[in-house]
């Protein structure tokens, strides 16, 4: 698939056959491209960004994040198929993740894991609740997911940021042999 817009792809269904992409145009917007037909379907053209998408294990469902413009992130949910959302996180959240064979929904919000069941058959989404407190969570990066959850939910697996003052910096030489034979003539 090409097209003059910068894309990202971020995963597929379970069958395969549809690839959940982000595509910058103007702002960041998902889509969905279905294959191997090619076709690109915007999720939702609101005045928001749209961050990141993932499909629900059954192929059913779209869980998404979208940011209005402070920033502030939102989590919701709709049939892949098209249809209207149900708002997850009534008070902000990223980084949403499928659990528990697609009826539990995982997310941060701010210092906090969250947590609402999800019913895959009518797409009713419960109230949230705190799963547990994040450690250092203001050097956790909120554009990339520092979790991984297991599928039953039971655990999670954090990417936990290592203060090192006393670190030696990374020097990147560019064109280093044309570097070295421009101070070593002969």
């Amino acid at each position: 698939f090409a097209s003059s817009n910068d894309k990202r792809a971020l995963g597929f269904s379970p069958d395969g056959k549809t690839l959940v992409v982000v595509v910058n145009i103007d702002r960041p917007l998902l889509a969905l491209l279905s294959l191997p037909e090619k076709v690109l379907t915007m999720v939702d053209a609101r005045e928001a960004s749209q961050r990141a998408g993932t499909i629900s294990l059954d192929g059913r469902w779209l869980l998404y994040e979208e940011a209005n413009l402070d920033e502030r992130g939102q989590i919701f949910v709709r049939p892949l198929a098209g249809g209207g959302r149900v708002q997850v996180s009534p008070d902000g959240g990223g980084q949403a993740r499928w659990t528990r064979g697609g009826r539990e929904i995982v997310y941060r919000q701010g210092d906090a894991m969250m947590a609402s069941t999800f019913d895959p058959v009518t797409g009713e989404v419960g109230n949230p609740t705190t799963l547990f407190l994040l450690a250092d969570a203001g050097q956790l990066d909120n554009q990339s997911f520092g979790y991984d959850v297991t599928p039953d939910g039971s655990r999670f697996l954090m990417v936990t940021p290592i203060a090192r003052p006393d670190a030696q910096p990374t020097h990147v030489i560019l064109n280093w042999f044309e570097t070295l034979k421009a101070k070593v003539k002969p």
